[in-house]
């Protein structure tokens, strides 16, 4: 049986790798998967068997202690590499693929787990890290994207190319839509991207009759908390369990799932909401001028807005609280279009065969 190996630079490990963990997990026997993580911020280790926890705080957000860490804990890498001899190394994200195709083993085969593309506000830089990119690339056997958006851009890579999205393995839920009196917007996820949460609150705060549940934690959650005090139809939830799930969607008329777009990465991702949306059936709002809100206007399965207008965000809620079948046409179309999409099983069986080969 193959041994597997998958490294993260954080701890606990980002959820996409933990999803990927228990599917491999799934196929290949616990005692065949092991995962190598950097725990960054001091937290306790709960993980112990098949886990190698590199332990140096480096502060999530400080690009600086974070690059004068990762040459350490690449030495930490070889170790545990060496120590096992693994047939498969899977590295999520381009910074640990640079670390891993430098420790590349003779009889091993590298896959890059490519969940976010590099980025940077600045061209100069961007190009840079593209180019690290492509060296350390010149040594991976095969890529698994995170997005359908991001394989246009390593036609260069003429090895084995994986599609596996971030797509429920199973129905997420069954609600049932309750009566409401207001008209409904939420979002739910990690609390972020302030500037544009707070546009939302703006537009929301201008338009009678309807009202806006966020649900979550995160770096900004303080900080919209105490920007949304005032305005009575902004609801501040904090977090939220999975089995409240059923409930929230159920009195959402729309799903906001708004993101940067004048960043490289957001341009060409795929939000979980996406498939979560196709999943369940409800309508979302996505940015303009990204390859996702491109694909969900041609398709008319959700609707698209300027992250940076509130000008912009009022219209579009206005017409659509004002138009409910709009909301109705993008539901049956999603309905569709679910019957058509495949399954996180069904793609992860493409990285399975590949391992197994």
């Amino acid at each position: 049986m193959k041994k597997i190996c998958l490294i993260d630079s954080t701890y606990p490990i980002n959820t996409r790798t933990n999803k990927i963990y228990n599917s491999l997990v799934n196929d290949f026997g616990r005692e065949n998967v092991s995962i190598i993580a950097w725990n960054r911020d001091g937290r306790e280790n709960k993980n112990t068997e098949n886990y190698y926890i590199y332990e140096k705080k480096a502060a999530y957000g400080n690009k600086l202690q974070k690059l004068m860490g990762l040459f350490s804990f690449k030495t930490f890498i070889n170790k545990v590499l060496n120590e096992n001899n693994f047939d498969i190394v899977i590295a999520s994200h381009w910074e640990t693929l640079l670390l891993a195709s430098e420790l590349k083993q003779k009889d091993s085969k590298l896959i890059y787990e490519n969940l976010d593309i590099p980025t940077s506000s600045n061209i100069h830089i961007l190009k840079l890290l593209q180019k690290i990119e492509k060296k350390a690339l010149k040594k991976t056997d095969a890529i698994v994207f995170a997005s359908r958006f991001f394989v246009p851009l390593y036609d260069f890579f003429t090895k084995d190319k994986i599609l596996l999205e971030n797509k429920p393995d199973k129905q997420l839920f069954l609600y049932e839509a309750k009566e409401h009196d207001s008209f409904n917007i939420v979002f739910l996820g990690v609390i972020r991207y302030l500037d544009i949460l707070k546009n939302l609150i703006d537009s929301v705060n201008e338009i009678k009759g309807i009202k806006l549940v966020i649900w979550g934690d995160g770096p900004d959650y303080g900080s919209l908390k105490n920007y949304a005090k005032s305005k009575e139809n902004v609801f501040i939830q904090g977090r939220y369990e999975n089995s409240q799930l059923a409930n929230i969607y159920s009195e959402a008329d729309l799903v906001w799932a708004v993101y940067p777009n004048n960043d490289y990465n957001v341009k060409y991702a795929i939000s979980n909401k996406f498939h979560e949306s196709i999943n369940i059936g409800k309508p979302c709002i996505y940015a303009e001028k990204t390859e996702l809100g491109n694909f969900v206007s041609s398709n008319r399965i959700g609707f698209v807005v300027n992250p940076y207008s509130v000008d912009d965000i009022t219209e579009l809620l206005d017409k659509l609280k004002a138009n409910p079948k709009l909301i109705e046409e993008a539901t049956n179309k999603l309905k569709m279009f679910k019957k058509k999409e495949t399954s996180w099983n069904d793609d992860f069986s493409k990285l399975g065969n590949f391992i197994r080969r």
